[in-house]
């Protein structure tokens, strides 16, 4: 009892701790607060009448929780997260070396990190690629403790560049599919909308690393303001481009002859660029023909062209054509070449009989048409009278 003694504790993990103190009348004594890093016991050493004595303690080994800040995830937005260890008693571990588990559905690799005075590793990027739960699990001192996070779906929006175009001209765009704040969504599987007012457009395709659908050759069939459509995960967004109208002119290089059986032509219709335009309705007029004009409406082929069957005319200048598109006209000529002309009769004359009838038929020279409904001036000579006009 009320013996002087002197201790030393050590294998802590640390330093030792090192104090003098007095036993009571039971031979007790307590020294001050003893924390350890280690799962092996430690020892305890005291010194009294310069004799040595010693005892060692028992420590339980550890049981780690890893807690994370924030524990909520936002699907394809990258997060700073800050892991915790600590003990199940919620203390922290700090200066432990912690090996992170790969999970590529986090965008996490596999790394070892220590943790700071507070027991925390701080600042680890994670980006989640899918909803739901998602796991983060590390290895500490042999033990495997894991933290979970709620991945939400969170919204996306659509970019195009350039979000203007010329009506009918085909154009290279490329689309950007990026979350609600801003960051690009890589590998991501999209659908476009059908729609009659573009051509082009690649129905079901995926991003690439850098959220992008590039070199879509667009077309827009329709000016003004239109709309393309992508649905991603269930949710749909969409991107306005201003498209320009167009201008257009017609042409053709088929010709008439005058007078000739009725033939077909062809007209091909294009914009200002010289580019064909396909699939477009078209209202036309043929005209200057020396009859009734040829008007009605059709519809482009793929490659910009239409025709018109059934046309003739009785003149020899050129037949105009007017057609409009989206309310604008283009017009054009059809050159027209000019008859010749033969005739000829089966009819004969005798000499100082009484007058007759006589039938004569105009064709065209060399094809031998028949000029139907010509307005002809005629001049019968060397009756050896006076001519019959």
């Amino acid at each position: 009892r009320d013996a002087d003694v002197s201790y030393t504790i050590s294998g802590l993990g640390g330093a030792n701790v090192t104090d003098t103190t007095r036993t009571d009348a039971n031979g007790t004594f307590t020294i001050k607060p003893v924390a350890t890093t280690l799962g092996t016991q430690a020892t305890a050493e005291v010194l009294v009448d310069g004799k040595q004595a010693q005892a060692f303690i028992s420590v339980t080994g550890a049981t780690y929780g890893l807690y994370a800040d924030p524990a909520s995830l936002t699907r394809y937005e990258p997060t700073d997260v800050t892991f915790t260890l600590k003990t199940t008693k919620g203390t922290p571990v700090p200066g432990v070396s912690v090996s992170f588990t790969a999970n590529d559905k986090l965008g996490l690799s596999s790394q070892t990190q220590t943790t700071d005075a507070s027991g925390q590793i701080q600042n680890v990027s994670l980006t989640a690629i899918e909803n739901g739960q998602q796991t983060v699990a590390v290895t500490v001192d042999g033990q495997t403790p894991s933290v979970d996070f709620t991945v939400s779906q969170g919204g996306f929006k659509l970019e195009a560049n350039p979000s203007s175009l010329l009506q009918h001209e085909q154009q290279n765009v490329t689309f950007t599919i990026k979350t609600d704040n801003g960051t690009p969504i890589p590998n991501a599987s999209v659908t476009f909308a059908n729609t009659t007012n573009f051509t082009g457009l690649p129905g079901t395709t995926t991003t690439d690393a850098n959220g992008q659908i590039r070199d879509v050759s667009l077309t827009a069939i329709e000016a003004g303001t239109q709309t393309v459509q992508v649905t991603m995960d269930g949710q749909t967004e969409s991107v306005e481009f201003a498209v320009t109208p167009a201008t257009y002119q017609l042409s053709t290089s088929d010709t008439l002859q005058q007078w000739e059986v009725a033939k077909s032509v062809t007209f091909t219709l294009m914009t200002g660029n010289n580019t064909p335009v396909p699939d477009a309705k078209v209202s036309y007029t043929i005209s200057n023909l020396g009859g009734a004009d040829i008007a009605n409406t059709t519809q482009t082929g793929n490659d910009g062209t239409f025709t018109v069957n059934g046309v003739a005319t009785k003149l020899s200048t050129a037949a105009n054509v007017t057609v409009t598109v989206d309310g604008k006209q283009a017009t054009t000529t059809i050159t027209v070449t000019s008859a010749s002309y033969s005739l000829t009769t089966t009819d004969k004359l005798e000499q100082r009989e009484d007058a007759r009838p006589l039938t004569f038929t105009l064709k065209t020279s060399p094809n031998n048409t028949p000029v139907r409904d010509a307005d002809v001036s005629y001049t019968i000579s060397g009756l050896g009278g006076a001519n019959v006009t």
